[in-house]
């Protein structure tokens, strides 16, 4: 019996069409703010009450409503995981404020506890760290020294929705849940944010009430531009298999092209496109899918992320195998020559992909001169010679003209012994020193983006074509070098104090 071919895209979009269809029937929902206001208190009593959780249009809406409402001193700074998104970083950044990374442990793609202390100076006001890839990592360093500082702790768990029953840490500030075009339970577009602190949560909510009503239009045509990528064969494997191959023939390069209409905000983000309320249409879709979550997908998500990370050969590396919880969402695989083995994977019939998500390395904010005068006038009280202790040896000196040594004699100026002084531990912190920047470089999170490739392994791939994919990555590295990292600390530039 012939077989039936297949083909996967890294990327798919999470939903079927009896989905589809009902969000498109949600286009007749009544967009008044009384019927967003009913829907909103429905879906912030699925997560757990209108206390404490809040229904926005985006975690980027969230984040920077969150940031409007505290008003942090210009120039604060907030410490981010070494991996997120650019327009997380932006938003922070149009708000005057200052991005200081935290590289990750590849091994558990945590933030590297030995760091998360020293990136924290006096201008620090929070600290962001992501779950990324579907994990869930430690976060115990983290929340020790948040609060003994007196840090807003924001916890991104955008990448790892694993149902209604895991909402983040009692202890985040705030903690973040998206449900954009290729997430899990998508409704193409929405979040859900909790935040601990009512009077902060009670701002949020009243700030998002002066935006505008995004309109019913706009989403529709979203819908629209996500149908057609389904009917284009993004969902099913048979119609991948052809569409894939005819693209590859044509030389048109559909991955890029396919990845930019998946982005929530395609064109870059903007404060006109954040600021608003999300419609009756979306909020609609997004109670739809959430009611409807089964826990049976993320233990079959599971299954297949680990029956392909235990059946790779030894000279890739997959981020994140220690991490807390082990869980999916993209697949990524660290290899020595990416995009030579992007290309031999293909003529494999396994569709790899170099940039199936917006994740890249974050890097400092480049300081300004002001931060520049700071840094060297802390140089100048912290590392000058200061007098521990000295005593005077007054030598007699014979007076011009004078016949005697005594009486006429004058003091030297004292013989003074040095010691540099010790670091003051109370101010080490205090600011920035280019040997503290250098130890906070995100060595890890720039060699992961430098090395990383994408394997479609997601819960509609079979297990059939998961094996051969894990036989042609080891066809495909059998003589390369590959990347064998047993500690990754060893390998990776490790961040030394």
């Amino acid at each position: 019996m012939a077989m039936i071919p297949e083909k996967y895209a890294c990327l798919f979009i999470d939903a079927t069409w009896k989905d589809i269809i009902a969000a498109f029937s949600f286009s007749t929902v009544n967009n008044s703010s009384q019927e967003r206001n009913l829907l909103q208190g429905k879906l912030e009593k699925l997560f757990g009450g209108s206390d404490q959780w809040l229904a926005c249009l985006s975690i980027r809406t969230a984040l920077d409503t969150f940031l409007t409402v505290m008003n942090f001193p210009i120039g604060s700074e907030v410490i981010f995981t070494a991996l997120n998104i650019p327009d997380m970083v932006s938003v922070v950044e149009r708000h005057g404020l200052k991005i200081v990374p935290v590289d990750l442990d590849l091994d558990t793609l945590a933030p590297k506890p030995e760091l998360v202390e020293l990136a924290v100076t006096d201008k620090t006001v929070a600290i962001l760290a992501a779950h990324l890839y579907g994990k869930w990592i430690n976060l115990d360093k983290v929340f020790q020294v948040a609060h003994s500082r007196g840090l807003y702790v924001l916890e991104d768990c955008a990448e790892s929705f694993q149902g209604l029953e895991k909402k983040g840490h009692k202890l985040s500030d705030l903690t973040f849940f998206s449900f954009g075009s290729i997430k899990h339970y998508t409704s193409l577009g929405g979040a859900m944010v909790r935040v601990k602190n009512s009077e902060i949560l009670s701002k949020m909510r009243a700030k998002l009430k002066e935006y505008p009503v995004q309109n019913q239009w706009t989403y529709f045509k979203k819908l629209s531009c996500y149908s057609l990528l389904m009917a284009s064969g993004l969902n099913n494997s048979l119609f991948n298999w052809f569409f894939i191959n005819l693209f590859h023939l044509m030389g048109f390069k559909y991955k890029e092209y396919f990845i930019s209409l998946l982005r929530a905000f395609p064109g870059g983000v903007s404060m006109d496109k954040l600021r608003s309320q999300p419609s009756a249409m979306l909020l609609e879709f997004m109670l739809y899918r959430l009611r409807r979550v089964n826990s049976k997908d993320f233990r079959m998500i599971k299954l297949k992320g680990d029956f392909v990370s235990s059946n790779l050969p030894g000279n890739v590396f997959v981020p994140g195998q220690r991490a807390d919880i082990k869980s999916y969402w993209l697949f990524p695989m660290l290899v020595d020559d990416p995009d030579e083995v992007v290309t031999a994977l293909e003529k494999e019939g396994v569709e790899a992909y170099r940039g199936a998500t917006q994740l890249s390395t974050v890097y400092r904010t480049k300081p300004t001169e002001a931060d520049q005068k700071d840094r060297a006038k802390f140089r100048q009280e912290n590392q000058t010679e200061k007098l521990l202790y000295s005593f005077s040896t007054a030598q007699p000196e014979v007076a011009a003209g004078s016949g005697s040594s005594i009486g006429n004699a004058v003091s030297r100026p004292s013989v003074e012994f040095f010691c540099t002084a010790p670091v003051n531990t109370a101010t080490t912190n205090r600011t920035f020193s280019k040997e503290k920047d250098d130890v906070l470089f995100p060595h890890n999170a720039k060699y992961l983006i430098d090395h990383v490739v994408y394997l479609p392994v997601h819960k509609r791939v079979s297990f059939q074509h998961l094996e051969h994919i894990c036989n042609s990555v080891e066809k495909v590295m059998k003589n390369r070098i590959g990347v064998k990292i047993a500690n990754t600390s060893d390998v990776l530039f490790k961040s030394k104090l």
